[in-house]
């Protein structure tokens, strides 16, 4: 079992920003609420640095003539990143890098190094503390780097899952391919046969609230304040916001 391929997100990239636009799209409003907190923490940063910035269409919203941007995204070398010390005043992520990192503590250390002092990091997570077992959440298919993979994601384990059964190239589906469940379905199709079909299996993180404070603090963060997803669209935005207590 590995963490996400390269090839996952490649073979996504044409379509990225088309997708993640859509108001229909079921993680829509989470897009824009990770954007308002990025403006908190961008406002003030002469530059900032940006870690799994996918095809930028957060860069481009958050860059100014006040503040510059440098974007990256996943790579064999994205947790080591080829940058000096002590050089941005902010470091964001819109896209659960933290989850998706194979190794965390390195990512929360090199995002302590690149900051300056008193530089900021705000970055998002899966939070494991209402992550329930499930098989599977649903089930698609996906055409993933020269194939066409069957996948099916679950949780287990504090981990979000995903297998993927590689299809053969002949293989001619008697009905269509997407259904209403995140353009898939609820349960494997009764027609599909995966006897002998070769797999592969992903696997992104949960954190509880309690599991990212110790993770930064271990990397040299001070402060580290925690907020639920919907504090910054619900008109909280430009007071003391109301951080998650230390016990969660």
């Amino acid at each position: 079992m590995a963490y996400f391929p390269a090839k996952h997100w490649d073979s996504g990239a044409d379509k990225w920003d088309k997708t993640t636009e859509n108001p229909n799209f079921p993680h829509y409003f989470y897009y824009y609420e990770a954007d308002l907190y990025i403006d908190d923490v961008v406002k003030t940063a002469k530059i900032a640095l940006e870690l799994g910035s996918g095809s930028c269409g957060s860069t481009i919203r958050h860059v100014s003539a006040s503040t510059r941007i440098v974007a990256v995204d996943y790579s064999p070398s994205m947790l080591n990143l080829p940058l000096r010390s002590e050089v941005f005043d902010a470091v964001f992520s819109r896209g659960l890098a933290l989850s998706y990192a194979s190794d965390p503590k390195r990512l929360a250390q090199e995002a302590r190094r690149v900051l300056k002092g008193q530089g900021s990091l705000g970055i998002d997570f899966m939070n494991g503390a209402h992550a329930k077992k499930t098989r599977p959440e649903f089930c698609r298919f996906e055409p993933i780097g020269d194939a066409l993979y069957y996948v099916e994601q679950f949780v287990e384990d504090g981990k979000q899952k995903r297998t993927g059964y590689r299809l053969p190239k002949d293989f001619k589906p008697p009905q269509p391919l997407e259904g209403s469940v995140f353009g898939g379905f609820r349960a494997k199709p009764d027609w599909l046969n995966l006897d002998g079909v070769e797999k592969e299996e992903w696997w992104a993180v949960f954190y509880t609230p309690a599991e990212a404070r110790r993770l930064f603090r271990s990397a040299g963060f001070k402060r580290v304040r925690l907020f639920p997803l919907g504090c910054f669209t619900y008109g909280l935005r430009n007071k003391e916001l109301p951080a998650l207590p230390e016990g969660q």
